[in-house]
């Protein structure tokens, strides 16, 4: 948990360090009072951006921001929006019960199997009416969880069963959709804070 802080931490601090020298340029002072760090860590920082290129020392009193600098910038604000879909996404899955369940055994760092295994038989619901052995065969879950997971989803009016076959609702429609965004927006982020991350190592 500790090393998740420090890493989050790390590119928030340099992203203000680089809004402090600005399009023109900046002196350490200025670059400083954006940071509120003890000096030993600003000149660490200070450093630390100097080494992977963002920004640059122009001989005489001036730190100026690179084109690395400004790139990381750009990257930094989207990863700053992908954070705010990301939990946009993730509080409209909160509003539904269904998506966390009952079940003790679904912890927080689980979180995301439960939802993965419901949109796969919603999808698969989706494509075309399914009997529970063709979901079965499409999704591999576990066959008495398969079962948990269509019992709650009938119950709930996502899906229900024509026959010997099981169709998508209108409000499993919906729940499908929340879902895929969901995923969406989790890959979007994951693949700009990657990005930051190799950034910020070369």
């Amino acid at each position: 948990m500790g090393e998740t802080k420090t890493y989050r931490r790390r590119p928030e601090i340099i992203k203000d360090m680089l809004i402090g020298v600005g399009d023109t340029g900046a002196k350490k002072t200025h670059i400083w009072s954006r940071t509120y760090l003890s000096h030993k860590l600003q000149m660490k920082y200070l450093e630390d951006i100097l080494n992977i290129a963002l920004i640059e020392f122009n001989g005489k009193s001036l730190y100026i921001m690179t084109t690395k600098g400004r790139m990381y910038l750009r990257l930094y604000e989207d990863y700053e929006r992908r954070c705010k879909n990301f939990e946009l996404a993730k509080k409209a899955l909160e509003k539904i019960p269904i998506i966390y369940g009952t079940d003790l055994s679904y912890k927080p760092h689980t979180f995301r199997r439960r939802p993965e295994h419901i949109r796969d038989i919603l999808q698969v619901v989706e494509d075309s009416d399914s009997t529970k052995t063709n979901i079965y065969n499409s999704t591999h879950i576990h066959l008495k969880r398969l079962n948990q997971y269509i019992d709650e989803i009938s119950k709930t009016d996502l899906i229900k069963l024509v026959g010997k076959l099981f169709t998508m609702t209108s409000e499993g429609e919906k729940v499908l959709e929340l879902l895929e965004d969901y995923e969406r927006e989790y890959k979007n982020l994951d693949r700009v804070n990657k990005a930051i991350e190799i950034m910020l190592k070369r």
